[in-house]
């Protein structure tokens, strides 16, 4: 066989596009590169083809990947994906090409993120109304042990409804919102002032209470929900496309709904186990379903246990908020696009989790953390 050059590219790119829902005309678009690069195996001089031998040939090769580009994602007005393309170039007899999309995680350490092992919470109230007129208000609660949690995580919650009214209130759902923020320009415009923005919210339900709450009472509810595969938060290395995360209840109030947001913090790596100085209370506090336990307090020499670490290392699951459509990849607009894969991209999930034990010490030691990527 005749051929110019044998080769294989590699390449890495975000691309994002939308149309104003009032102007057919008013488009913008965003793209960046993060991996062209290019490995030739067989190749002949100048213009000219050359005969390669016949028979069974591997080419072996490697390619080191930049530890800032960001994970492999797939949204509704935008993506960031990764592929790599086999080329036999045969001169005017035309190209063959196989190509294969390939999935790049950017871990995101939890250990090395602030805040994300405190507990927080959300309160509020809301005026419920009847038919013809207000009948009381009724308060809620929400309550988590921490901020920071990985895919297949139990998150336990702690829910406490006030129902101050003259009606029986609820049931309530806990979702998990994902806020995406896709950042653009119009055709011609590079500058700060010619961007726009466009937020997608998407929901998955992860926890659902149908009994309500009796007039003039108040309920506690302890449950747990276990966080979806998903990408993490804030998609690093990616300028033009964020990624947000809350965990929110979502509570019937008459004619109204009081919805409470707890903004979470989405990782790839869990969260260790905690070290913590003698006689102070560790921060942080998982508890499995039918357990309801106060937080430890470690004395000296002391040691306590709750769940806190998985079992096992994770298995790889599909992103359940899907994936870009194939009408908007149809309206992409700048830059160099890459062809839909066949499923969503997979995320680390970690299943198997267990009773870590937390020792006291008196010195915590500094960790230390660094980047991994993993190409699957």
């Amino acid at each position: 066989m005749e051929v110019k050059d044998i080769e294989i590219k590699f390449e890495g790119v975000a691309n994002l596009s939308w149309t104003l829902p009032d102007s057919e005309s008013k488009a913008f678009s965003g793209s960046e590169t993060y991996i062209d690069e290019k490995i030739v195996f067989f190749e002949a001089e100048g213009e000219s083809l050359i005969f390669h031998p016949a028979g069974y040939h591997v080419y072996k090769f490697d390619i080191a990947l930049p530890t800032t580009i960001p994970s492999s994602f797939e949204g509704s007005k935008g993506y960031v994906r990764y592929k790599c393309t086999a080329i036999i170039d045969r001169g005017w007899k035309g190209d063959h090409q196989e190509e294969k999309s390939f999935i790049v995680i950017h871990h995101l350490d939890l250990n090395s993120t602030a805040n994300v092992s405190m507990p927080v919470c959300a309160e509020g109230e809301s005026a419920v109304e009847g038919c013809c007129c207000e009948v009381g208000i009724v308060y809620a609660k929400l309550m988590l042990p921490k901020k920071g949690f990985v895919p297949g995580e139990p998150v336990d919650f702690d829910i406490t409804i006030d129902n101050k009214s003259n009606t029986t209130v609820g049931g309530f759902s806990i979702d998990l919102r994902q806020t995406v923020c896709y950042t653009g320009y119009p055709e011609g415009g590079e500058c700060r002032a010619d961007r726009s923005r466009n937020i997608k919210v998407s929901a998955l339900p992860l926890f659902e209470f149908t009994d309500g709450v009796p007039s003039q009472s108040v309920r506690s509810i302890t449950g747990h929900a276990t966080i979806p595969s998903t990408p993490a938060s804030k998609l690093e290395g990616c300028n033009i496309i964020d990624i947000n995360y809350d965990f929110t209840l979502n509570l019937g109030a008459g004619w109204n709904d009081l919805v409470l947001e707890v903004e979470i913090f989405i990782g790839t790596i869990p969260l260790r186990e905690q070290t913590v100085v003698p006689g102070t209370a560790v921060p942080v506090l998982v508890r499995f379903p039918g357990q309801h336990v106060a937080t430890p307090t470690v004395a000296s020499g002391g040691q306590s246990s709750f769940p806190t670490t998985p079992d096992a290392p994770p298995s790889y699951e599909e992103c359940l908020f899907g994936m870009m459509s194939k009408q908007a990849i149809d309206s992409e607009g700048r830059g160099q696009s890459l062809s839909r894969p066949d499923a969503p991209p997979v995320y680390p999930y970690y299943s198997d989790w267990t009773t870590a034990t937390v020792h006291a010490v008196t010195n915590q030691p500094q960790s230390t953390s660094a980047l991994v990527l993993h190409v699957t």
